[in-house]
């Protein structure tokens, strides 16, 4: 997304602990400023600089645990062997199986997994 205003990024711009890089152009810029990886910084806010949010989330979760295109039963008994509740830490085989990624597998990603489940 470039040139409808800069994106103030969360670095700090090189050699400066004041002053916030910013990237992608605004719509008063030309040529290569508009390009996403070019680099800029201000001290201060100015109307043409803003920011993208973005939610990381449980579109992205496909339920292959298995890799073998599709989410069937044996992906769910993968699933249920690491399902563990709230708060209960991961184990290495089953980070893949924590959609929301916020370090548990419970109904949460269950859910985000039954969304995709076709047996």
């Amino acid at each position: 997304m470039s040139g409808n205003v800069w994106e103030w990024v969360q670095d700090k711009a090189s050699g400066s602990a004041l002053t916030h890089a910013v990237r992608g152009g605004a719509f008063n810029s030309f040529g290569s400023g508009l390009k996403a990886t070019w680099r800029n910084s201000y001290a201060e806010a100015k109307n043409y600089v803003g920011f993208r949010v973005l939610r990381a989330g449980l579109s992205a979760y496909d339920g292959d645990l298995d890799n073998d295109g599709d989410v069937d039963l044996t992906d769910l008994l993968m699933f249920e062997s690491c399902l563990s509740g709230p708060a209960v830490g991961l184990t290495e085989d089953c980070l893949c199986v924590d959609a929301d990624h916020d370090g548990d597998v419970d109904l949460a990603d269950f859910a985000a997994f039954q969304a995709v489940f076709a047996p």
